[in-house]
Formats: structure tokens, sequence, C-alpha cells
């Protein structure tokens, strides 16, 4: 027998439908776009090329990736809700969790605008996490059983180690080991901070749509802000998510410093990373895209090698994405893949550094990751 609906989940087709118009208006504003003439792909001038980038990655990516967000986070909490009711059990709450993490990994690559306010990147995924905070904040949280902690408020007063996807993701696929039950303290603190990752979520969600805290009020600024994006989530995925986990072996694999292993999710986030990317690059052909401010540069082999090494990089993705990264200590064939699919996405962020960034006159600088 089905159990009984939640108030909070009866209310989910209202939250959907809130979004759906909330996609409408996205609609409407691409819509608009179009009218006043910043149709994505080439168009004279360079200026034009840009600002039609902006426009077209603005309305069809970043907008909806966000929205998404919101979405799936407000599920995530409903679910959390009603599990911590006892009326459903960890299975579905893990699934709203996945969905969830999907939509973050679609927009992990933006590290600008307003991701950058407030410390929301790190306040929605504090990972990695080097000196394992998150581990002590939680273990001294559910010793403590502070009561204010189990308020969105209070989470969102705490450190930004508590406050996101990697703590509840703890709580929700090693409910053995952190006492996550209905009616617990530990799934009070998961319905905390499920919460406080909606709020995070749709604060972002909201300030994309104000052009005082948007980048790039001039198309270079966006186009510039786009490149460093990119540059900064390939090295993430070289160096944090896969090299500091495979090391020169399987033997030497660490497969628990991977980014949310504990649920399975590891490849899965590396291959949502470059869609994304692979998306707002385009075919190559200068339809849309970076590859149409590319070819419009003159720089049509650039935009073609970028879309190439994407895709290759991306087909090695989807190829272990149901695999867990705790396979490579057992499986010398799935480390071999994982290193190889490691290989590919150096070579696409050398293509993206010397020959996409140069004719687009970006500079690629220094960012967080630089001299780990």
């Amino acid at each position: 027998m089905m159990p009984t609906r939640s108030p909070a989940l009866a209310a989910r087709a209202g939250a959907t439908a809130a979004r759906s118009t909330g996609m409408a208006a996205w609609a409407l504003l691409a819509g608009l776009v179009l009218a006043i003439g910043l149709a994505p792909g080439p168009v004279a001038g360079q200026g034009s090329d840009r600002t039609a980038f902006r426009a077209w990655a603005l309305a069809t990516g970043i907008a909806p990736d966000h929205a998404a967000l919101t979405g799936t986070a407000a599920t995530l909490r409903e679910a959390v809700a009603a599990a911590c009711a006892g009326e459903t059990d960890l299975a579905g709450t893990r699934a709203a969790f996945h969905a969830t993490a999907d939509a973050h990994q679609r927009v992990q690559w933006i590290t600008f605008g307003p991701a950058f306010l407030f410390d929301r990147r790190f306040r929605i995924s504090f990972w990695p996490d080097e000196t394992n905070a998150l581990s002590r904040q939680l273990a001294e949280s559910l010793t403590e059983r502070r009561p204010d902690l189990l308020t969105v408020d209070g989470v969102a007063g705490t450190s930004a180690a508590l406050q996101g996807l990697p703590a509840l993701e703890r709580l929700l696929f090693a409910p053995e080991t952190y006492g996550t039950a209905p009616g617990s303290y530990a799934c009070g603190l998961a319905e905390a901070i499920a919460g406080n990752v909606v709020a995070v979520a749709g604060a972002l969600e909201a300030d994309w749509q104000r052009a005082d805290v948007m980048p790039g009020a001039r198309p270079g600024d966006f186009l510039q802000s786009t490149v460093m994006g990119f540059n900064t989530q390939l090295q993430a995925i070289a160096d944090r998510k896969l090299a500091r986990v495979l090391g020169a072996a399987p033997a030497e694999a660490r497969p628990r410093r991977g980014e949310a292993w504990r649920s399975g999710r590891s490849f899965r986030n590396i291959a949502i990373n470059l869609t994304v990317m692979a998306d707002l690059t385009g075919d190559g052909t200068g339809a849309d895209g970076l590859a149409a401010v590319l070819i419009a540069a003159g720089a049509t082999e650039a935009a073609t090698a970028l879309h190439t090494a994407l895709a290759d990089a991306l087909g090695r993705a989807q190829a272990l994405s149901g695999t867990p990264i705790t396979a490579i200590r057992q499986d010398a064939q799935i480390w071999a893949e994982a290193q190889s699919l490691a290989e590919a996405v150096v070579t696409a962020r050398r293509i993206l550094v010397e020959r996409v960034a140069p004719p687009l006159g970006v500079t690629i600088g220094f960012n967080s990751m630089d001299g780990d």
C-alpha cells in the first residue's frame, strides 16, 4: 500500500506549476532577445557576436539550469520531510537527491556573477574538503544536538561545510553511520540543510535575472568569464575529480577522495560537467555557442578542435557514468579508462588555453586551484 502523502508532497503539483511558469517567463525572455536582433550565430562585428553569445547562453543555458536547480531542490526538501516523518523511505529521497545533484553539476562551472556572491558556490557544495571540516562539524553537530541547527536560518549561519549537498549526501546515503531515521536529530538536520539548499538555489536563480549583479555589462566581459569558467571546471575535473583520486596505479588509488563517492556519482558528475560545456560550445559549425564566436573571429579550426576534444572526453565519461569510483581499486580496466578520461580532459583544457582563448582576446589568469 502506498503511504499517505504529506502536505509537503501534496503541494508538489503547485511547485511544479510555479516552476513551469518560471520557465515560460524565461522562454518569453528568449523570444524578446531574438526579437531585438540578438539571435545566436555569426553576425557582423565582433561585439555583435559576443552580445549574441551572451544572450543565447543566458536564455538557453544558465537561466533554465538555475531554474532546474531551484525546482529539484524544492522537491528534495519535500522528499526529506516525508522520509523524516516516516511517510516514505530513503529510496525516494535518494532519487530526489540525485536529481538535485544533477542540476547542481550543470551550474558548477559558473564561478562568476551571482555564484560568487555570499559564498553561494561553496554553500551548495563544499568540495573538495581538504581539511575534513565536514566530518568534524557534522560529528560535533550530532553530538551537541543544537536546536538552532534544525532551522534553515540556523544552518545558514553556520560553516559552509555543513550547509549543502555533501553534508546531505552523508545523512541520506550513510544513515547507519549518522543515525538518520524518522524523528531523529540527524533527520531534522537533513531537513534544515535541504531547506537551505532551496534558499541558496532560489537566490541564485533570482540574481541571474538582475542586471546589477549579472556579469558581462560588456559582451567581452561575459565571454572572458565563460572561458575562464570552462578552464577552471576542466582543471577541477582533471586535477581534483580524477588525478588526486586515481594515483599512479590502481593500488595507489584513493576513491574516497572522489566527489560524491558515497552516492556513486563521481563519474556521473564529470559526464554532466562535460555535457554542459559541450552544449555551450556548440557543434563546431558556427550555428550557435562559443563555436560561433570563434568562427566569427576567424578561428574555425579552434572551434572544431574544442568541439572534438569535448566530445571525446564526454564519451569516455558517459561510458563510466554508471560505475562507482570505488571500482578503480579493484578493476585495473576501470582505472585505465578513468586515466584515459583524465588525459582527454587535459587535452580539452590545453586546446581551450592555447587555441581558443588567444583569438578571442581572453587572458587565462590565476585561479584558486593553481598551485595545488
